[in-house]
């Protein structure tokens, strides 16, 4: 139906007819076209008509199956003559080719003048051509109607407003209500127990992940002393629970609890980084590491216990070794001098150029086998997983401060987190893998527009599927493979390739420790997830913003 509506359009829409003129069963080809345009042909246009006069011999027109194809405008009509030689018998008006009797313009084949013979044919009259336009319009309205109204219809006849949301446990999970959700999160910040027995600092971003939140707090059984929620997203069932929480152990907001909420995607690595630049506002007796987690994870009862006694062992002596680096890091302020590239003494914990606060100019501008060497003996990051798997993890204080931040040029997520990985490997930080078998993921289900997501209610939420079909157009894999390559790997590799990865970032010409945002490329992601831009529009990473030298004093 949508190709015939095309069709339609296109023919009523053509102000022009398309002629194919025959003599005696002999057809003009392209061919013999040209040699008549270029040699025996004279033509007379005007506004009205074009006459074409074929001093020549009709005996030239050789093929049997060739033809000529002549358009006209509205209005206009074409005199085809030819004069001298031998004249071409006429083709009978009721065999002329084509005819239409039903046609609403004049069709003349083989009108005889002395000496010549002529072919007239007139193209549509303008008010022909208005009344094809109506018709037009009415196909094009129709099939408006079609895919803007009926099909959207069609597709979510269910969500109706007293149905918006339903909330359903995954299969095999038992299901937690709000109010038991609001009591568990209450239990983990109502603890009396010492610090090594607890969670400094637990950080979620979310998204969509309504059971899966309470889900994982009332998995988790240990203590928490700070929760940290960012609502990264516009769900308004999510927002709704997280506002609830908010009245419901109002004793702990902006004390224990913190709720941030945002009406857009601004990224997992953006998102990250808001909770990061909070946490390093306490101590680092107060908050040691950093929990962070996706919502759709699930852990052994003895995981999450072993896994906390262990960042605690293994960061403790990090308090000296920042204290330290703090040090040189402020003395650097006094004695650095005519520095070769100011870039590496460069600090910035804001956009665009972003860096770590605590990495010194002397470990910056080492070569890639002497900086591997300088946290050779220290625990950066843990995992609950037995790989290098950041769906949930921990960093140090230490490594924060000297890694720096979360590359938010990964937008809207994945990536980001090899970026960091990458990152510590290059400082020579160690790795803490928990027990295999502990630790379940469920693979980013949150934003999966599937049938499990269907079997759980949430994609009878009208937000939930936008944002869901959003997310899909934004996270395109390329996108973040061209920025990957052009980080770590060579220019002239595929987007795919695994080996050959540079030992620091853009080959060391900025620190390693520091990246810069592309706004232009972010705001070019975000309108193709809106649909305000098609993919091939995407604004690739512009590497002229590594030289910024308009931010250096």
């Amino acid at each position: 139906m949508l190709a015939y509506l095309c069709v339609c359009v296109c023919v009523s829409l053509s102000p022009m007819l398309s002629l194919s003129l025959v003599f005696h069963g002999w057809h003009i080809d392209t061919r013999t076209m040209w040699y008549l345009c270029t040699a025996r042909v004279v033509w007379r246009t005007s506004r009205r008509t074009i006459e074409i006069v074929l001093f020549s011999d009709a005996s030239f027109l050789t093929s049997s199956h060739s033809v000529i194809n002549l358009s006209l405008f509205c209005g206009q009509t074409l005199r085809l003559s030819f004069s001298g030689g031998t004249e071409p018998s006429p083709l009978p008006a009721e065999d002329a080719y084509p005819v239409d009797a039903d046609a609403p313009y004049p069709v003349f084949v083989g009108k005889k003048r002395k000496g010549s013979h002529t072919v007239l044919a007139s193209a549509p009259a303008f008010y022909v051509h208005r009344r094809r336009w109506l018709f037009a319009r009415i196909c094009l309205h129709t099939l408006l109607f079609l895919m803007g109204y009926l099909g959207p219809l069609i597709i979510l006849y269910r969500r109706l407003r007293e149905e918006t949301f339903t909330d359903i446990a995954r299969p095999g999970e038992v299901f937690i209500s709000d109010e038991t959700f609001f009591e568990c999160v209450a239990d983990r910040l109502s603890h009396n127990e010492q610090q090594s027995a607890s969670i400094p600092y637990v950080l979620i971003p979310v998204t969509m992940d309504y059971q899966d939140i309470k889900q994982l707090f009332c998995n988790i059984t240990v203590p928490m002393t700070y929760i940290m929620f960012i609502n990264n997203g516009e769900f308004h069932p999510l927002r709704s629970l997280l506002n609830r929480l908010a009245v419901e152990l109002k004793e702990f907001v902006d004390k224990n609890l913190f709720i941030v909420h945002h009406p857009e995607n601004i990224g997992y690595a953006a998102a990250v980084n808001e909770g990061l630049r909070h946490a390093l506002q306490f101590s680092i007796e107060q908050v040691p590491w950093v929990f962070i987690t996706n919502a759709d994870v699930r852990f052994a009862p003895d995981l999450i216990p072993e896994f906390v006694a262990q960042a605690h062992a293994k960061t403790g002596n990090q308090k000296e070794i920042l204290r330290m680096l703090d040090e040189e890091v402020a003395a650097e302020a006094r004695t650095l001098r005519n520095v070769t590239d100011p870039r590496f003494a460069y600090r910035s914990s804001e956009l665009p150029v972003v860096s770590a606060s605590s990495l010194p100019y002397r470990i910056r501008t080492m070569a890639p086998e002497e900086m591997k060497r300088q946290f050779a003996d220290t625990y950066g990051v843990f995992y609950t997983d037995s790989k290098a798997f950041m769906a949930t993890f921990a960093l140090s204080r230490l490594a924060i401060a000297t890694v720096g931040f979360f590359d938010e040029n990964f937008y809207p997520a994945y990536g980001e987190d090899h970026d960091y990985v990458w990152r510590m490997e290059a400082l020579g930080y160690k790795s803490y893998m928990s027990m295999r078998g502990k630790f379940v993921h469920f693979e980013n289900a949150n934003l999966k527009a599937d049938g499990a997501a269907r079997n759980r209610g949430i994609f009878r939420s009208t937000a939930y599927f936008m944002q869901t079909m959003r997310f899909q157009r934004m996270n395109n894999e390329l996108f973040r493979r061209e920025y990957r390559r052009t980080k770590w790997f060579s220019v002239d590799g595929t987007l795919y390739q695994t080996t050959g990865r540079k030992p620091l970032p853009f080959n060391g010409t900025i620190p390693v420790d520091t990246w810069v945002l592309d706004p232009q490329r972010l705001r070019s992601i975000y309108e193709i997830g809106e649909g305000m831009r098609c993919y091939s529009s995407y604004n690739y990473y512009n590497t002229k913003l590594l030289q910024f030298s308009a931010y250096v004093s």
